[in-house]
């Protein structure tokens, strides 16, 4: 892995070196630092979890570091064109996105390599300008990884009005996210969205489709029965467990004296093959679901959603952000029945201010409330978050 994204990191510069005179390179990117403190059952992407050994016997804990640092190079030359980005962290350097992309003719286009997962709407919408810290909590726990390796077509219908765009994007993913292809399966996923905008609103509306399958590498799979209990049946090893999400969205914006007021929602249920004490997908890890020890053979019915409000005030560089998600990561059981956060209903509120220094520097402060499901057995975590971050784009 080390030397691959050595590989790629010369390329890109070998690129810009070639080819920096050429006006169909282009370049830019953007770097996030974050500020973050912690609850002690909190887990955040600035650093390792909370230890007594290093956290001492607080209830809560701190970390810095740089949540993103991306760089992307773009090249067309007629009808084909070609990314390349690349994320630099004080952990690691590797590669998000690279891909291919020919026009086949003016409405229809393919791209093969890393993509981007083309699913819903917020697993889409780039970090750089999402007014949110990060995705919400379903989003996060299906896609560990925004990007995946396979192809996909995209057709854009050819309407008149430029005010109306409809879009149908198809593919197949190797559901692994940005690791190595594993296996012969590969997972399936549609999206379809049409966009509408006139001078004092603008709407949008969707739905996507991901199907695939998950190795179970053990041979017992487990359901949850009338009774609202796990109940197991034999299987043969390395059979391929159901994977199927589907999701609908929405996007209302208001163009205002005040400034522009913008509404999103998406609900997404299906099918999650997940592991006895999480409800994370797999991606972590190369060959993550051929472990027999630790296997992906808990079929979980879920369903998840969020809404958001983002509100600029007035002609002021703030803006105010508003988020409310919902995830049941286990639809067949209610509160008294689970045994195993990984089954319990998650509640997310999270208030915050943006502040637009210029067209460059972005600062945003934002605090995240978590509730879940209790009983005798679960207890409500102490996994709230506050986050500063100073964005840089160029």
């Amino acid at each position: 892995m080390k030397k691959t994204t050595l590989l790629l990191i010369i390329a890109l510069f070998s690129s810009i070196s070639a080819f920096s005179q050429l006006e169909n390179l282009k370049l830019n990117g953007y770097i996030q630092t974050d500020f973050a403190c912690i609850g002690k059952q909190g887990v955040d992407w600035m650093g390792p979890a909370w230890s007594q050994e290093t956290d001492g016997n607080s209830d809560y804990y701190f970390r810095y570091g740089v949540r993103r640092g991306l760089l992307r190079g773009t090249f067309v030359s007629g009808r084909g064109s070609g990314a390349l980005e690349i994320n630099f962290s004080e952990y690691n350097v590797i590669p998000l996105v690279a891909f291919l992309q020919y026009e086949i003719h003016p409405d229809l286009s393919f791209q093969a390599g890393l993509l981007n997962i083309n699913f819903g709407h917020e697993l889409m919408f780039p970090s750089s300008i999402f007014e949110m810290l990060e995705r919400s909590m379903h989003t996060q726990r299906l896609f560990p990884k925004e990007h995946d390796l396979g192809f996909m077509f995209t057709y854009k219908v050819p309407y008149r009005d430029p005010m109306r765009k409809l879009h149908l994007s198809a593919g197949m993913m190797s559901g692994n996210g940005i690791n190595k292809f594993v296996d012969h399966t590969m997972n399936f996923m549609a999206h379809l969205d049409y966009d509408f905008v006139i001078d004092s609103y603008s709407y949008g509306f969707g739905m996507s489709w991901y199907e695939g399958r998950t190795n179970n590498a053990g041979t017992s799979f487990y359901t949850v029965d009338d009774n609202h209990q796990w109940v197991a049946e034999t299987v043969d090893a390395n059979q391929k467990n159901l994977r199927r999400y589907i999701n609908f969205e929405a996007q209302l914006s208001l163009f205002n004296d005040f400034g522009t007021s913008q509404f999103r929602t998406e609900w997404t249920f299906g099918h999650q093959p997940s592991r006895l004490n999480t409800f994370t997908s797999q991606g972590i890890g190369e060959r993550d679901s051929y472990n027999a020890a630790n296997p992906f053979s808990y079929d979980r019915e879920f369903l998840g959603a969020y809404l958001y409000y983002i509100q600029d005030i007035g002609h002021t560089p703030f803006t105010f952000v508003g988020k409310y998600a919902y995830l049941d990561q286990n639809t067949k059981m209610g509160a008294d029945d689970i045994t195993n956060i990984a089954d319990a209903t998650m509640h997310n509120i999270g208030l915050g201010l943006m502040y637009k220094w210029d067209s460059h520097i972005l600062i945003e402060v934002l605090y995240d409330k978590y509730l879940n499901e209790t009983n005798s057995v679960v207890k409500e975590l102490n996994d709230d978050v506050c986050h500063l971050r100073l964005q840089y784009k160029f």
